[in-house]
């Protein structure tokens, strides 16, 4: 027997020689069996390779006569054991355990992609229902047409707000010459250059509204059970807003209330006691700093303007917590909770604070509500 492959045999049934009605006196210790001969794979069998009748005394096996194989073959005819198979059987409940739990994964995975929609069509519609002045909504375009496809978004603001209808104004669209133009940032200007899709808040910064419609807040939340799919029947509850070649649906509901200050010290400019703060957020002016311990000085740069992907620059003379104040045109004020630290790898941590009673604002975030931030 080879330890890789070959072939072997084993027990079926076996008979004494009273049970075949021969004389015991004639066969004594002696056996006789019907074995099932199998081909193996590291002694595992795979293929049947017939039957065999044999003596068996002690740990021989002996061939039968003819006589005696005929009787064997009456006590126990001539057939194939499934055992014979076990290494296909093997491999198929190995498969069927994997599929099962291939199945179990796929069915948990699309629970949960059912849950975070549902999550989602909940957020989305108490936001519509309950709107407030910093949510802006973004609307994705899905052509009725299968031909005209299209991947784009329109970006709205409420202009107006009553119990069951919305106002929406859309922002006009910012061209990729726009963003070139307005770039604080060095760009590609070859033919094959990758362009990028406007942030949001170059569109609420921007504030050029091209067109505005009134939507029942009903209309806008029959959106969320629109998919992208091609049939004009799925699409049947998307808003027109003014062409039948396209429906668009609500997407994502963005939470925008000022300035987004992120630390963003480049490695050559990193110093002691200095750190620089870009704005991802909506245009404003940096008013002042103040620290909370007297004998600690903080500085502002002398450009405190901290539009959209502005940089300002802050000097300390020491660990310390201070207050940020910024303003915007409507003369809101926000501000910000800085805390510097230089003996913990020069950490700065950044909290935003609610500016009518100094408490902290954790603003902290429901399901698929988007508080906009760039890494």
């Amino acid at each position: 027997m080879s330890l890789v492959y070959g072939h072997n045999t084993f027990l079926i049934s076996r008979f004494s020689a009273a049970d075949l009605g021969l004389n015991p006196l004639d066969y004594p210790n002696i056996c006789f069996e019907h074995r099932q001969k199998y081909g193996h794979l590291y002694w595992i069998p795979f293929i049947s390779m017939g039957n065999v009748y044999v003596i068996s005394k002690g740990d021989k096996y002996l061939h039968c006569t003819s006589d005696v194989e005929r009787l064997l073959k009456q006590k126990s005819p001539p057939k194939t054991s499934i055992f014979a198979f076990t290494g296909f059987l093997l491999i198929g409940l190995g498969l069927i355990i994997y599929f099962l739990n291939e199945f179990q994964q796929n069915k948990s995975i699309n629970n949960s992609i059912k849950k975070q929609e549902n999550q989602r069509v909940t957020y989305l519609t108490n936001c519509v229902n309950n709107y407030q002045a910093h949510y802006y909504f973004e609307f994705k375009k899905y052509a009725i047409d299968a031909s005209n496809f299209t991947d784009e978004e329109i970006i709205a603001t409420v202009l107006t707000n009553t119990d069951s209808s919305l106002l929406l104004g859309f922002y006009e669209k910012i061209k990729e010459q726009d963003i070139a133009m307005a770039s604080k940032e060095p760009i590609e200007t070859s033919e094959n250059a990758i362009t990028r899709k406007p942030d949001m808040p170059e569109y609420i910064n921007r504030g050029k509204i091209m067109d505005s419609v009134w939507v029942q807040k009903a209309n806008v939340i029959a959106t969320l059970d629109v998919l992208n799919k091609s049939t004009a029947s799925s699409l049947e509850n998307g808003l027109k807003f003014g062409t039948n070649k396209y429906i668009f649906k609500l997407n994502k509901v963005y939470k925008m209330l000022g300035p987004k200050p992120r630390v963003s010290t480049k490695l050559e400019a990193q110093e002691r006691n200095y750190f620089e703060l870009t704005n991802y957020g909506l245009n404003a002016t940096a008013d002042s700093i103040i620290g909370r311990n007297p004998n600690i000085k903080w500085l502002l740069s002398n450009a405190r303007a901290f539009n959209y992907k502005d940089k300002i620059a802050i000097k300390t003379t020491d660990t310390g917590y201070a207050t940020l104040y910024f303003s915007n045109k409507a003369k809101q004020v926000f501000a910000f909770e800085i805390y510097y630290n230089y003996r913990e790898m020069q950490s700065v941590s950044i909290t935003k604070l609610d500016t009518t009673d100094g408490s902290q604002n954790m603003d902290a975030l429901e399901p698929w509500h988007y508080d906009y931030d760039v890494d």
